[in-house]
Formats: structure tokens, C-alpha cells, sequence
């Protein structure tokens, strides 16, 4: 006789009444399955009032910080904004990268203002090897901060990266 396994929580018909696994693969009644439900109805309502509440905090929070911080929101829109159409690097020093992409960002910035990006890490020899097409500039100096081990940190009027903060001793 050959036996079949079924994957937990498969419906079984068994002497006409549906019985479902649970989680030691043992097969529940129908009975063990509607408490089942009924207890997972109960707390159904409580979840999603936590949820809403923490949804609401985290929207508290980031318009907090937009609120206390005008400035850094407005520079990061604008690092959302400025599109560079090719960035290709190969073995690239970090600060050639930084430099780069200061001149770049001043080209293709739609006020023409460009952006302050500062290296606060000059012994910083990590080399940058990155090819994007039209990648916002945010985008670019967060894969280049990360593939340097470096922290991307907009400011009020700057860009910085530096070495990560538990790094710093």
C-alpha cells in the first residue's frame, strides 16, 4: 500500500467530513478547526487596531522630522530629483567618485545649483565599481556609500559621507 503525504493545512475528506492538519501534521475535526477560526476572529480586530496605531506613529514621525528639518527634506527631494544619465565607474577611487559626481549633479540639476556632497573620510581607499543609466543621484551616492562601507547622511546644506558611527573609535 502506498501512502500519501499531504502538506500541512491540506483539506482531507475522510468519512464525509473535512479535516485539515495542523501544526505536528496531525488532522484536526472539523470541531478543533471552527475554534480554530473562532479564536483567530477574536483577536482579528485588536490587529488591526495595532496596526493602525503603529502606522499612525510612523506617519508622526517622518512628518516630525520633515517638520523639524525643512531643509534636509528639501535637499533630499532634490537628490530624488536630479536624474544622471550615465554613471559607470571601474575600480574608481571614492573621491574621484564624489568629485565626479558633484560636477555631474551641477549639469543635469534643473535649478543648475548642483549639491554639496562632502568625503569626510579621505584614507578612505575603497575602490567603486558601479554601471547605472538614469539613476537619481540619491540612489547613486547611497550604492556608492555602501559598496565604500561608508554612511550617506543628508544635511541641511550637504551631502556627507563618513565612516559609519560605530566605526568612528
Amino acid at each position: 500500500m502506498v501512502r500519501l503525504r499531504r502538506p500541512l493545512g491540506a483539506t482531507l475528506a475522510c468519512k464525509g467530513e473535512r479535516r485539515r492538519r495542523n501544526s505536528e501534521g496531525r488532522r484536526k475535526t472539523s470541531q478543533q478547526q471552527k475554534e480554530t477560526n473562532k479564536a483567530g476572529k477574536e483577536n482579528g480586530p485588536m490587529k488591526k487596531v495595532v496596526a493602525a496605531i503603529c502606522a499612525m506613529v510612523l506617519a508622526g514621525v517622518c512628518l516630525a522630522q520633515e517638520n523639524a528639518h525643512p531643509k534636509v527634506a528639501a535637499l533630499t527631494k532634490k537628490l530624488d530629483s536630479i536624474t544622471i544619465p550615465t554613471a559607470e565607474f571601474r575600480g574608481a577611487n571614492v573621491a574621484d567618485v564624489v568629485q565626479f559626481l558633484t560636477a555631474v549633479a551641477k549639469e543635469n540639476d534643473p535649478d543648475k545649483a548642483g549639491v554639496n556632497i562632502v568625503l569626510m573620510d579621505k584614507e578612505n581607499k575603497s575602490k567603486v565599481t558601479l554601471t547605472l543609466q538614469k539613476a537619481s543621484l540619491h540612489k547613486i551616492l547611497k550604492l556608492v556609500g555602501e559598496m565604500a562601507g561608508l554612511s550617506v547622511d543628508v544635511e541641511e546644506d550637504a551631502v556627507v559621507l563618513r565612516k559609519p558611527k560605530d566605526e568612528k573609535k
